[in-house]
This record gives C-alpha cells, sequence and structure tokens, in this order.
C-alpha cells in the first residue's frame, strides 16, 4: 500500500526497538473487531501518524537486535492493516441493543455505558505474526460509538467491545445443537449462540455467585424471553462440573482466561477431558494465540 507510511519520518518516534519492544507494545494494546477497508486519512491526518503516536510511548529504547528488513516489514503489515470501523459494529449488536441501562450496581459490580471518542485508535483484531513478533491491527471508529462496560469495585472488569465480538464471532458460527460454555462474564458468547435457531439450548457453568448474581439481576433480565429461557446457568467450579458430568452436549465452549497470559495453562487442563468426551467438540477462546 504506497504512501502510507514513510520509515524516515517513523523512525524518529519509533525506531530502532528491541524484539521484546515490539512484542511488549503489542502486548499492552488489547482489543479486537471486524474488518473493513483500508484507510489512509481520517480527518485530515494520515491513520499512519495517528498510529506512530499511539505506539511512540511503548516504544522508545535503541537497540539493534532487530533488522531494518524487520523493522520495515513489521511497519508496512501495521499500517497495510489500519482499519476506519464502522460505528454499526457496536451499534447494531443484537446483545449491545439489548443493555438499555445507563448505569446499574449490584454487589461490588457497576454496568455503565462507555464510549471510543471518534479517532480514538483501539485494537480492531487478534494481532497478526511475523517472525514472532506481534504485529497490532489498530483502527477507529469515524463518530464516538458507544458499548457497555462492568466495573469491579470501581476498576475495569469487562465490556463488549470489537475485541469480544471478533475473536468469538467464528465459535458462535460453529456451534450447534446442545451447548455447554465455560465462563459466564458478561454472557455475550450464550447470548448470540441462544440467538441461532439451530441451538437447543446453552449451559453456562460459573464459579463466581457475585458473577451469576449480576447476570440475573442486571444482564439476563434485559434479555428477550425466548433467549433467557435457552440459557441456564449452574454455579459450580468447571472443572468440577466436567469431572462428573452426565448431561450429554454437541459443544463445549472454554472461556476461563483473561487472554493469552493466563490461558495456556487452563488450555492444557481442558484439552484432557477431549479424550473423555469424545463425542464433545471442545472450542477455545483465541485458542491459536494460548497453544
Amino acid at each position: 500500500m504506497p504512501g502510507m507510511y514513510s520509515s524516515a519520518s517513523l523512525s524518529e518516534k519509533m525506531f530502532p526497538v528491541t524484539t521484546n519492544d515490539l512484542k511488549n507494545a503489542a502486548a499492552e494494546i488489547t482489543a479486537a473487531v471486524s474488518l473493513y477497508n483500508p484507510v489512509y486519512e481520517y480527518r485530515g491526518r494520515e491513520i499512519s501518524d495517528m498510529i506512530s503516536d499511539f505506539l511512540q510511548d511503548y516504544m522508545p529504547y535503541v537497540d539493534d537486535s532487530v533488522s531494518d528488513e524487520q523493522l520495515e516489514e513489521w511497519c508496512s503489515m501495521l499500517f497495510r492493516n489500519a482499519r476506519l470501523l464502522d460505528s454499526s459494529l457496536l451499534k447494531d449488536n443484537p446483545y449491545i441493543k439489548c443493555i438499555k441501562v445507563s448505569s446499574v450496581q449490584n454487589s461490588a459490580f457497576t454496568l455503565a455505558m462507555q464510549s471510543y471518542r471518534a479517532g480514538e485508535i483501539l485494537l480492531y483484531d487478534m494481532p497478526l505474526i511475523m517472525d514472532g513478533i506481534p504485529v497490532p491491527r489498530l483502527g477507529c471508529f469515524a463518530e464516538d460509538t458507544s458499548f457497555p462496560a462492568v466495573y469491579e469495585n470501581n476498576l475495569p472488569w469487562m465490556s463488549i467491545v470489537p475485541s469480544e465480538i471478533y475473536s468469538m464471532q467464528k465459535d458462535i458460527e460453529t456451534v450447534s445443537g446442545r451447548l455447554l460454555v465455560l465462563g459466564l462474564g458478561l454472557a455475550y458468547f450464550p447470548f448470540m449462540a441462544a440467538m441461532k435457531e439451530n441451538v437447543e439450548s446453552v449451559t453456562v457453568i460459573e464459579c463466581s455467585s457475585e458473577i451469576t448474581g449480576f447476570y440475573e439481576k442486571i444482564i439476563s433480565v434485559q434479555f428477550p424471553e425466548e433467549i433467557r429461557n435457552k440459557i441456564h446457568v449452574i454455579q459450580q467450579d468447571a472443572y468440577e462440573y466436567l469431572s462428573s458430568m452426565k448431561e450429554e452436549y454437541d459443544y463445549c465452549y472454554c472461556d476461563l482466561w483473561f487472554g493469552e497470559t493466563d490461558g495456556h495453562s487452563h488450555y492444557r487442563r481442558l484439552k484432557k477431558y477431549e479424550t473423555q468426551y469424545p463425542k464433545i467438540r471442545f472450542l477455545y477462546w483465541i485458542e491459536a494465540y494460548i497453544k
């Protein structure tokens, strides 16, 4: 994509850096979304300039361990995948459209509506990988765009943002029949799965009484009745449930981790149950990144 960046101008802000600098930069930017057409400019500024400004705080150090060719390719991939996002991604999402309340508190959790500002840079999809180095896929919305977020004791806990939506989309499209979900969160995956006509039932296992209570009192009451009736939440440790499971399922969707850092140990532990339950197809949130 010629013209999207100048390696000379970028080097003044971003380079040279170490491989670890690039990995740490990508790790600091966490979120995800669907792909739209590449964008060169937003409100008179090149997206490349906006992204380099966004990243410069994460890449301040000089080092010779990354070759000029790697830096050039990394930068090229970064800007080649920059996207201007359509606000309908969030505004027209069926789950988000159900969440009408502006602010509700229950126990330690508070549900509130937050917003991306127009032009605010975010990671719109899971990163690409170049020579073992994550390449964040960055973009922005063209207008202020709201989304539901939950805070635990005034600290951010979970939100329905592009990262949540697109990292789950493929598995939502895959599931059918009787579905088991490990981990409730804000019930985005159970809700979207329950919307499908070919999904018969959704059983969710969640160990936290505070999370199940928040779901029952604040979240599920806003769901359409036909969706709510499809979803059955059981408060129990997921591993205890799997160890003595009597019910039959067609799919098991596993989402017990916050991200790549804590996901690998859960992934290895859960994979063992595939042998115990060969008729169930196991799916794992962000599997490619936690293997």
